[in-house]
């Protein structure tokens, strides 16, 4: 369960990550299109020197303007190159973990199977020793009972014995006391 919980934290991070990596580049576009813009206006205004005193000062401003966002965009652009670099050892690290994660349920899903086959064995093997030894025991029994039925025959036998020697010694006696 635990290993399920991971993979779904692991999922959710790499597709928030992978929102991230689409907003970035995008930026980078949009960085890379305003350079373009400003490489353009540089352009422009180096055809337009010979303008007036008032449209040079303007110019300065905007070659001024256009130097500190080409600043602007170099920086921007040098934190996106670090932004996406970290994105992708933060994407690679997620991906080592998920594949060691998918790796230790796969061992332990092999190791529960192969405790279940030991233990199905086990179960087996003791429903053998169990039915063996009901049939002993079984036998056993009968051999029993025919030993009591032989004993209480044998018993029997001697008890109708013993009354008969009884008997006999009674008319002895009783012969023996008339001729007396």
């Amino acid at each position: 369960m635990e290993t399920e919980q991971q993979l779904q934290a692991v999922k959710a991070l790499s597709a928030r990550l992978s929102q991230d990596a689409h907003s970035a580049e995008a930026m980078v576009k949009q960085a890379l299109e305003l350079k373009h813009l400003l490489e353009k206006n540089l352009e422009l205004m180096g055809t337009s020197q010979a303008a007036s005193e008032e449209q040079e000062g303007w110019l300065t401003d905007m070659a001024k303007e256009n130097y500190e966002l080409h600043a602007m965009v170099d920086e921007l652009l040098s934190a996106l190159h670090v932004l996406m670099q970290k994105h992708r050892q933060q994407v690679s690290a997620l991906r080592t973990r998920n594949q060691e994660t998918v790796e230790d349920a796969q061992r332990q899903i092999e190791a529960e199977r192969q405790r279940s086959r030991r233990l199905e064995l086990e179960v087996v093997q003791l429903t053998s020793k169990i039915e063996e030894m009901e049939k002993v025991m079984c036998a056993a029994v009968a051999v029993d009972e025919r030993d009591d039925l032989d004993l209480i025959a044998d018993v029997v036998a001697v008890a109708q014995e013993n009354q008969q020697l009884r008997d006999l010694l009674r008319v002895s006696n009783v012969a023996l006391g008339d001729a007396d």
